[in-house]
């Protein structure tokens, strides 16, 4: 499932939406996800201004190119790249 270029929107999915998929938010701007499911992956790349919240992710979650975005995720594992002015509170083992 690919959540693209929302600009400032409120989406909320739910879990029979997206139960076990691979979540991608790409190019998000100014908008609230939340994401109350447990995903296999997640993907939050190019977002500026937004508040993302996932409730579980059962294996990796990537934030890449991200300003200014606030995430909340459980996770296995985080990863994070080229991202600025950003708050993530993450839930996890490591």
């Amino acid at each position: 499932m690919v959540l693209h270029n929302l600009n400032k929107s409120v989406t909320l999915k739910e879990n029979k939406d997206c139960y076990d998929m691979e979540i991608k938010i790409i190019g998000c701007e100014e908008s609230v996800i939340y994401i109350d499911a447990c995903v296999k992956f997640l993907s939050i790349m190019n977002c500026q201004k937004c508040t993302i919240y996932v409730s579980a992710v059962s294996r990796v979650t990537t934030i890449d190119k991200c300003e200014k975005t606030k995430v909340t995720v459980a996770s296995n594992f985080l990863r994070i790249g080229n991202t600025i002015d950003s708050t993530i509170n993450y839930y996890g083992a490591y």
